[in-house]
């Protein structure tokens, strides 16, 4: 799949450098709403598209609620050159940690957690 990626992007390859450097340059982070919500920003290291500075500026435009996780040797398409490390960043950023079974005193970890996520929304 990496190969098609990379066969997409070599047609009128300075064309899209030059509008995605246009786009970068013209518009300001500013113009950008600052989300209250906790915030995952995934980038490939080798985005050829968006470059990586671009992520780190959205990164310090968001401030402290925002983490932004930089996926290596991967461009503009890393969630399938990086199928499974997406998935564990996402995953971790929605689901919150399981306590262990050791903690759980023989119950179902899945439902423990359940139980104890209805208990604190109905109270």
């Amino acid at each position: 799949m990496k190969c098609c990626v990379q066969e997409m992007n070599k047609e009128n390859l300075e064309e899209k450098r030059e509008l995605i450097h246009a786009l970068a340059k013209d518009r300001k982070l500013s113009e950008i709403p600052k989300i209250p919500q906790p915030t995952m920003i995934i980038w490939g290291d080798k985005d050829q598209v968006f470059p990586l500075e671009l992520g780190y500026r959205l990164k310090r435009h968001l401030g402290d609620n925002a983490d932004l996780v930089v996926l290596k040797d991967t461009g503009h398409a890393y969630i399938v050159e990086k199928t499974k490390e997406f998935y564990k960043h996402l995953k971790s950023f929605l689901l919150p940690p399981i306590p262990s079974s050791a903690t759980t005193n023989g119950h179902d970890p899945q439902l423990l957690h359940i139980n104890i996520a209805d208990a604190v929304t109905t109270t």
